[in-house]
């Protein structure tokens, strides 16, 4: 027993062992932040073929920081390296080498800085939300997020250079305090961290037939004409000019052909007039709550200390490797 319980122990402080697991890690972590976690099926389906969006669900990279298959491999890193820890200070105690403990701090540093991803993927809380100006989304503790404008800056080329969302922090409705938003530029308050995560276009156009009735159309709505069905695919606005174009693509029967049709208000295609264009842009926020920083700082802290005691100048005269 005591044979299968040194092979189990020898299997786990494996070198070979820790070897595969950071590369796993690493190589899985770097997959998953390429794909946008915790949306829905249909977003994935939407934004992927069917093939990818389908692997990306059962392999569950949807939500990967949370799932089975990042966690085990965690778990089982932070048993190798205690393994070696525990392994390294026994030997050491054994052979009554004089202690120098730089290298042990590191190792308990990285077994916290585990610890602490383990932790977080449980005790985590992150959600994305679409707020229109005016728009509230309330959180935990009595808090709630209120959107009061957003921005698109763009360069002369037309290009977007940046989003902006300025939103109004509440408490049990007390004012708490204003932000600017920005991506790259978060704004934090108590445990929480919100980002400018992505935005999105709401198009709203209003049609007019000859009887005076009204059709209100949104993006991916149709008219047809005749043979053909025409839907709504974008709003564009004319260069220097407030003036709105409604982008219609043409399909004949279930068959989209390569035409488009540009509207402007009061624009005409028989029967239909056009009797309002309008173009939102809707924000998109990334909420995040997440205490495990605490531990990492705290992780850190003792391997820089332990990076100090192994590096001091003499720190290592008469240590055996």
């Amino acid at each position: 027993m005591t044979l299968l319980l040194r092979k189990i122990f020898n299997f786990f402080r494996s070198i070979k062992l820790a070897i595969l697991l950071i590369t796993y890690i690493i190589a899985t972590s770097l997959i998953a932040s390429l794909i946008p976690q915790g949306l829905g099926k249909d977003y994935y389906y939407s934004q992927f073929s069917s093939f990818f969006a389908t692997l990306i669900l059962f392999c569950k990279f949807d939500n990967f920081f949370y799932s089975f298959i990042f966690l085990f491999p965690v778990i089982l890193f932070f048993i190798n390296v205690a393994s070696c820890t525990i392994y390294r200070i026994y030997h050491r105690r054994k052979i009554n080498v004089k202690e120098k403990h730089g290298p042990d701090l590191i190792h308990i540093g990285l077994l916290l800085v585990l610890l602490s991803g383990v932790y977080s993927s449980f005790d985590r809380e992150e959600s994305v939300v679409f707020l229109n100006k005016g728009e509230k989304h309330n959180l935990r503790n009595g808090y709630q997020i209120t959107l009061t404008n957003f921005d698109i800056e763009t360069y002369d080329s037309g290009m977007i250079k940046d989003w902006i969302s300025d939103v109004e922090i509440r408490r049990n409705g007390e004012f708490i305090k204003n932000y600017k938003i920005e991506v790259n530029k978060p704004c934090a308050f108590d445990q929480y961290k919100v980002y400018q995560y992505s935005y999105r276009k709401t198009l709203n156009v209003t049609l007019q037939d000859k009887n005076g009735t009204q059709y209100s159309l949104d993006q991916g709505s149709a008219f047809n004409v005749e043979d053909n069905n025409y839907m709504l695919s974008d709003i564009v606005t004319r260069n220097n000019s407030n003036e709105m174009y409604a982008i219609f693509d043409e399909y004949y029967g279930n068959n989209k052909t390569n035409n488009q049709i540009k509207l402007a208000l009061h624009d005409s295609i028989e029967p239909y007039t056009v009797e309002f264009v309008q173009l939102n842009f809707v924000s998109g926020l990334n909420i995040v709550k997440d205490n495990s920083y605490v531990i990492v700082f705290f992780a850190i802290f003792i391997m820089i200390i332990g990076l100090l005691m192994t590096y001091y100048k003499g720190s290592n005269k008469g240590v055996q490797k």
